[in-house]
């Protein structure tokens, strides 16, 4: 138990208030931390009739007991809130080191609840949470805000913020830190809802455990282990990016809409191809994988596309449903998202979905805004990215979510909407 703070920061945006609290030793025992603390808290506090983008919605910022540690590979953090997506409980995981930061501060969660009259963000230091007017940042996509931030309150400072995206509450609204980012479920769309553009932690690296030489003991047993995987040596290599090599060869790449498993030409997007492309590689705090693995292109139309990325679950989103084969287009599309902060695995969801409707003539140019959605055609993908983070015209309709898009557009959209 000594590694908990024992407390959670609670905000509430409505009164202008931050207040720290005690989490109960009982529930630091039952529901061990992160996630579990998400669960214990929203299930107790949130009814089932919450709208998830009304000021009676609160939404969690945790870390686990042992981020911030010598520990390896611990230092996720979770947002979790009522989904504006799918109405229901929402988990979402980011990388990077704003986990620990929020434990160097001080706490294991922050609960934010009620509404900001104006854009707000908070500064959480270990002597408590100002909050603050951002209507300066407000506008401001995701790199922007942060070097801002860092700017104003230094570089011992980690952020998680949203972009345009989630300001103008596209449904799947991802929130960033770094460049890793807590995408799933529209939780950068609830931060949106209430006004809060982003939380910013200064604080020292200190953390609290029982035994510290004993806990460095285990960790660096634990490191010696993972070193002498294969698995892991594999893993650190390549990180995600030959995941779609296995995928496509078991028939389970979900291409055209998820109509089939296996794209032809798929080796053209396999883990030697992206490879040709890397530019380093990253790893989040004190995790020695450093999976993550950069990406630019010089070359073509997405010359200068850069992103620390994509991920598996992107590199999919961005070629097998419009079936196109161009890593340099799954690039930019990735580096659009994290800018904006859109969910990628949605928006390729949204997209995928869209060129089908217009394949089988349910939609067309006049829904499109002149787009032709031509199955292989990246270029129009990237620009209805565009288009869903500023919900303009088309934009507008997919970025409600394949659901609710499927619903607007009607004429039996509904049977292609995968979700």
């Amino acid at each position: 138990m000594a590694s908990y703070t024992g407390r959670l920061l609670r905000v509430n945006l409505s009164r202008g208030t931050a207040m720290a609290e005690t989490i109960p030793p009982e529930t630091c025992e039952l529901f061990v931390g992160g996630r579990g603390f998400g669960i214990a808290y929203l299930y107790k506090e949130l009814t089932p009739q919450v709208d998830p983008l009304s000021e009676e919605n609160k939404i969690m910022f945790l870390a686990g007991p042992l981020a911030g540690t010598h520990a390896q590979s611990v230092s996720r953090w979770m947002v979790c809130t009522k989904s504006p997506l799918t109405g229901a409980y929402a988990r979402s995981v980011g990388g990077a080191d704003f986990a620990a930061w929020l434990r160097f501060a001080g706490y294991d969660a922050v609960l934010v609840e009620g509404k900001a009259s104006t854009p707000v963000y908070l500064h959480v230091t270990p002597d408590g949470c100002a909050i603050t007017r951002a209507d300066d940042l407000w506008g401001m996509d995701t790199v922007r805000t942060q070097e801002t931030l860092h700017g104003r309150h230094g570089q011992k400072t980690r952020v998680a913020c949203i972009g345009p995206a989630g300001e103008r509450l596209v449904r799947y609204a991802a929130i960033v830190s770094g460049r890793r980012t807590a995408s799933r479920c529209g939780v950068g769309t609830v931060m949106g809802s209430k006004n809060l553009k982003a939380i910013a932690i200064t604080a020292e690296r200190a953390t609290r455990l029982a035994n510290p030489e004993a806990f460095k003991g285990l960790a660096r047993e634990q490191n010696q282990i993972f070193r002498a995987s294969e698995k892991f040596a594999q893993h650190k290599e390549w990180g995600t990016t030959e995941t779609q090599n296995v995928t496509n060869t078991l028939g389970i790449f979900p291409t055209r809409n998820f109509r089939f498993g296996q794209q032809k030409g798929g080796e053209k997007l396999y883990g030697e191809e992206y490879r040709k492309l890397r530019t380093g590689e990253f790893g989040c705090y004190n995790c020695s994988a450093r999976c993550g693995k950069a990406h630019n292109v010089t070359v073509g139309p997405y010359a200068g596309a850069w992103s620390e990325g994509p991920e598996y679950e992107s590199l999919w989103a961005f070629s097998a449903p419009i079936d196109s084969t161009s890593i340099e287009a799954t690039i930019r599309a990735d580096q659009i998202c994290d800018d904006l902060g859109i969910d990628t695995i949605s928006a390729g969801n949204a997209i995928g979905f869209a060129y089908e409707l217009f394949e089988r003539g349910i939609i067309d140019r006049k829904d499109t805004d002149g787009l032709e959605l031509n199955y292989g055609d990246h270029q129009a993908m990237v620009t209805l990215i565009q288009k869903i983070a500023a919900r303009q015209g088309f934009g507008d309709v997919l970025a409600e979510g394949v659901v609710r898009a499927a619903r607007t557009i009607g004429r039996g959209a509904e049977a292609y909407a995968m979700h």
